[in-house]
């Protein structure tokens, strides 16, 4: 069998791992930076170079 203390270092662990997922996230803090589409080289309509 664990030992209490043992357990209760696994228990405080489990705890700060839900702590650390759960957290809600505001987002005031953060900017949105929309996605850049990549370049299609197989698209016909773009001219290209070669």
């Amino acid at each position: 069998m664990i030992d209490k203390n043992k357990r209760l270092e696994k228990e405080e662990a489990k705890a700060r791992q839900r702590r650390r997922i759960h957290v809600e996230i505001d987002p005031e803090n953060y900017d949105y930076i929309p996605e850049i589409k990549p370049v299609d080289y197989y698209d016909n309509d773009v001219a290209q170079r070669v």
